[in-house]
């Protein structure tokens, strides 16, 4: 039986060598490319965790009150990995498994005083999804889902309240929280963003360059170009909960700092992007260089991924391109049986249960 016993990576290939018992003779070492270690993540998410439209919660073990969802941010970001597999190679099976996910997403009225069911997180999440599934599908039905998520915040009467209302609290009226997040806010930019790209209506710009200035101003760490998750309003003022980076927001900001510059020919916007990008790459690294998602279990990274992408395939920076390399290589030896990856990216594989936003 072949025990794997080493990889070494180099650029542009990870290679394995495996010893056996008893040993045969020498041979070539066999190679995985990153196109190979990107196949098999598409054929993890296809196999592992896609379920006809909807996205298990967990493997290879049930989870949480719910088996599978298709909604808030976990799911969302197994919905746009595989966006962004197809926008890089246009795979045929994406299209049938986005059409099934859009028919299965959310829906959403309006947030009162009197009904305001959904944090104000959630529904941009779903709206990003919907315009994902849009760009890959090309359906009227998604637009207008994802407008109708956009709406459901924009037109709140429930979130943007307290000492600084120009950023949503995260439950109607803050709760006995009284906790905003960036979550909320930079993906209100993003889905902003995504609307305006697919639909050229001039409002979505504004609100997008709107919320954008907002979130800079509450949530951007005074030392460092990083944004925290958290501010704490109750009501007479507004303070950050510090240094809490996760990497979907700070993803989700770099992405929109691109996106902003493109639209509006405003180049601080993307300065504002690589600062970022590269504060994530000197303080959010291990010794060895690799991403270290230390501060929550349930933290998505792929918009992280998303945005070093549109650094490196459209901005031409080096550094991001480097990082995608070096965490990519990580990664290819950290995964379970099944081929699902854990938290962290340099491994080990999980030994348990994997869930959804992990992987």
């Amino acid at each position: 039986m072949t025990k794997l016993v080493a990889c070494m990576a180099v650029v542009g290939v990870i290679s394995c060598s495996a010893s056996h018992d008893p040993a045969p003779a020498p041979g070539p070492a066999p190679t995985l490319t990153f196109q190979q270690t990107s196949d098999a993540a598409l054929q993890t998410l296809q196999t592992v965790f896609y379920q006809d439209g909807f996205w298990n919660l967990c493997t290879p073990n049930r989870c949480g009150i719910l088996t599978y969802d298709d909604f808030d941010w976990g799911a969302d970001s197994l919905t746009a990995a595989l966006y962004l597999r197809w926008s890089i190679d246009k795979d045929a099976s994406i299209p049938p498994m986005m059409t099934q996910l859009a028919a299965n997403s959310a829906t959403y009225g309006t947030c009162t005083a009197a009904s305001c069911p959904s944090w104000s997180d959630v529904p941009l999440w779903d709206s990003i999804a919907a315009s994902h599934e849009h760009l890959v599908i090309g359906t009227s039905d998604t637009v207008q889902r994802a407008q109708e998520a956009f709406n459901y915040v924009d037109t709140a009467t429930q979130f943007a309240l307290g000492a600084c209302p120009d950023i949503d609290y995260q439950l109607p009226a803050g709760d006995t929280t009284q906790l905003k997040t960036l979550e909320s806010d930079s993906n209100y930019i993003k889905a902003a963003l995504l609307l305006y790209q697919i639909t050229g209506t001039g409002t979505y710009l504004t609100k997008a360059q709107t919320k954008y200035a907002s979130a800079r101003k509450y949530f951007l760490d005074p030392s460092v170009p990083l944004y925290t998750v958290f501010v704490i309003d109750d009501g007479k003022s507004c303070a950050q909960i510090p240094a809490r980076f996760y990497a979907s927001v700070n993803g989700n900001m770099i992405w929109n700092g691109i996106a902003l510059a493109a639209a509006t020919s405003t180049s601080t916007y993307l300065d504002d992007a690589i600062a970022t990008a590269k504060a994530v790459n000197q303080y959010l690294a291990d010794a060895s260089g690799v991403f270290a998602d230390l501060q929550t279990d349930d933290d998505v990274v792929e918009p992280l991924i998303e945005a070093m992408d549109q650094l490196a395939t459209v901005q031409n920076q080096s550094f991001a391109s480097d990082w995608l390399k070096t965490n990519a290589t990580a990664m290819a030896a950290a995964r379970t049986a099944s081929g699902a990856y854990g938290r962290f990216f340099d491994g080990p594989a999980p030994q348990g249960q994997v869930s959804e936003w992990q992987a």
